[in-house]
C-alpha cells in the first residue's frame, strides 16, 4: 500500500527492511506493508501457458507502480546507492519484480522479441520485470552494450536506457538459478529504501481500520 490509499492486489513474495516497517493490518487482521520501505515483489507459479504470463507480469507491473505513484512527501531516505536524486528514473528506486515458474509452456523460440508485447499497450517500460526464472527453460533479463561487449543488467530502464531482453541458458541447469540469485542479492543490497510517515498513512481510511505497531 502507498500513502495516497492505493492497495496492491496480492503478491506470493514481498520482500521489505523489517528495521523500517510498522505493522499495519486490518480488522480482518490482513497485514499491509507500506511502500517505502519494500525492495521487492515476486509470484511464484507451477506451469505457466502464454495467456498465464501475460497476467501474471501484467499484475507484476501494476503492483510496481504503486511505489511509482506515491507523495514521497514527509519520507525521509534511510538507504541509497546512487548518486543521482530520488525519483531520477534509476532502476535501484523502483521496487525489484520477478517472477518464478517451473516451466513455460508454448513455444518460447520467439518470446524475446515477444516479451514487451505481453504487457499492456502504454506501459512505461520500467515496470516491466526484472527477472524471469524458469526451472525448466532459463532465465530472461536485460543486457546492455559496453564498450562493444554485452553484459547483463537485471534493469528494464537505468535513466532514459532501455535494455533490450535476454535468455540466458546452460547445460548445467543450476547456473540460471545461481544468476537469478545474484541478481535478487545485489538489487535488494542496493535498493533505496524510505521511511513513511504514519500521519500520511491516516488520511483517506473511512472505511478502514487500521492498527499500527
Amino acid at each position: 500500500m502507498n500513502n495516497e490509499d492505493a492497495v496492491s492486489t496480492q503478491c506470493d513474495l514481498v520482500i521489505y527492511d523489517r528495521n523500517y516497517t510498522p505493522l499495519f493490518t486490518d480488522d480482518l487482521s490482513q497485514r499491509f506493508f507500506p511502500v517505502e520501505t519494500c525492495i521487492g515483489i515476486g509470484e511464484v507459479k507451477s506451469v505457466l501457458s502464454k495467456k498465464d504470463l501475460k497476467r501474471a507480469l501484467n499484475k507484476l507491473a501494476k503492483n510496481k507502480m504503486l511505489r511509482d505513484k506515491q507523495d514521497e512527501k514527509g519520507a525521509s531516505i534511510v538507504q541509497k546507492s546512487h548518486v543521482n536524486e530520488y525519483g531520477s528514473g534509476h532502476g535501484y528506486d523502483q521496487l525489484f519484480s520477478f517472477l518464478i515458474c517451473e516451466k513455460l509452456d508454448f513455444n518460447t523460440d520467439n518470446i524475446l522479441q515477444e516479451l514487451d508485447s505481453f504487457y499492456e499497450e502504454g506501459l512505461p517500460p520500467k515496470f516491466k520485470h526484472n527477472v524471469i526464472l524458469s526451472l525448466e527453460d532459463g532465465l530472461f533479463t536485460y543486457y546492455m552494450k559496453v564498450n562493444e561487449k554485452s553484459m547483463t543488467v537485471q534493469y528494464p530502464v537505468m535513466f532514459k536506457n532501455q535494455y533490450k531482453n535476454i535468455h540466458i541458458q546452460d547445460k548445467d541447469v543450476f547456473v540460471p538459478f545461481k544468476s537469478f540469485l545474484s541478481y535478487l542479492y545485489n538489487s535488494v543490497q542496493s535498493a533505496t529504501i524510505l521511511v513513511p510517515d504514519l500521519v500520511n498513512y491516516m488520511g483517506g481510511c473511512e472505511n478502514q481500520i487500521l492498527s499500527f505497531e
